[in-house]
């Protein structure tokens, strides 16, 4: 297959083109923040797996869930050697500035201001020539003890964020990078927005070793957090992280090409204005290309050949039964006796 064709790119973090068989942790993710934005009791997540299987791209894609659900997000990497309270400090101070724009929540999101350059300058935290536009709050998370100072800091946070019927979700990769005293220090926070009923849910990933220091760090950790476990996909998951992209290209049934638009959605059972976007999508990806007005051909010569060995027994709308199917299997099961 051509390079520039192909719609399979391996990669650290690179979203396949079909995400499959990770839809019940999506599902459990999508629940808690659906929860923590309703102001109910939620566990937070640590994706835990080896590395390659997909937790990058997992936490990716909650973090897009929660951005749909208008929730106020924090990305953090997690690498050797960096404190947790260096890389949160930036991030946190951007969160609040454009909170502080709504006339409403300004007295809220300045006093979170405030505490946030308290802690700034408790952990002497230096970015640049970074700016408050707010004096220090004395008192309040300035004690150098980062387990007593950061849910004080996220509490002052999540305050401003619920004044503005926000929430506020923070997204933490490769965990098992945080010191000890930052893990146990964001296990305390994390207990305590759940005290407090604050908005506020946590989502991390890393290594399978995660769960264990977690524990290490506060005994409580297991019952504070679910650990999904994001490991090899099942043979029939497998299969369809395979088949699906390329299920999308049902021209292949018709030969080399060029055919017309209406030939192809023909093939599909559909109309050509529900294929047009499927079909312009195709040639920006640099799979097909449009040789004359209304025609569409391959990009790789003898594609459709390589398509029909591949899908021997591809039919219009199989892919979508056996989705139904799926849902239908999963909703009778969840529904139990």
């Amino acid at each position: 297959m051509n390079s520039a064709s192909n719609p399979f790119a391996p990669g650290a973090g690179t979203p396949p083109p079909e995400l499959a068989g990770r839809d019940r942790i999506i599902e459990e993710a999508r629940v808690a923040l659906a929860r923590v934005r309703a102001g109910r009791p939620a566990r937070s997540q640590m994706l835990l797996g080896l590395r390659g299987v997909g937790k990058t791209v997992l936490l990716n894609r909650i973090a897009g869930i929660a951005a749909e659900e208008r929730y106020l997000t924090v990305l953090l990497e997690a690498p050797e050697g960096r404190s947790l309270a260096e890389m949160l400090v930036p991030p946190l101070r951007k969160l609040l500035f454009k909170l502080s724009r709504g006339e409403r929540v300004q007295t809220r999101a300045r006093r979170a201001l405030a505490v946030l350059r308290s802690f700034a300058a408790a952990f002497k935290v230096s970015v640049g020539e970074i700016e408050f536009g707010v004096e220090p709050e004395v008192g309040t998370a300035d004690s150098g003890s980062l387990e007593a100072d950061l849910p004080e800091l996220l509490l002052a946070v999540a305050a401003a964020a619920k004044e503005a019927e926000r929430a506020v979700a923070l997204f933490v990769d490769e965990v098992q990078y945080l010191s000890a005293e930052d893990l146990a220090a964001l296990i305390v926070s994390v207990h305590r927005m759940g005290q407090k009923g604050r908005p506020f849910v946590f989502f991390g990933a890393g290594l399978p070793q995660l769960a264990a220091l977690a524990g290490e760090a506060k005994s409580y950790a297991e019952r504070l957090f679910a650990f999904p476990d994001v490991g090899p996909l099942a043979a029939d998951a497998a299969a369809e992280a395979i088949r699906q992209p390329i299920r999308r290209r049902a021209m292949a049934e018709l030969g080399p090409g060029p055919h017309r638009s209406g030939d192809i959605a023909r093939l599909l059972g559909e109309p050509v204005t529900a294929v047009a976007p499927l079909r312009n999508g195709l040639i920006r990806k640099g799979m097909i290309y449009s040789p004359a007005f209304g025609d569409t051909a391959f990009t790789v010569p003898m594609f459709d050949e390589f398509m029909r060995r591949s899908i021997p027994d591809w039919s219009p709308g199989a892919a979508e039964a056996r989705r139904e199917k799926g849902k239908k299997r999963r909703a009778a099961k969840g529904a139990g006796p």
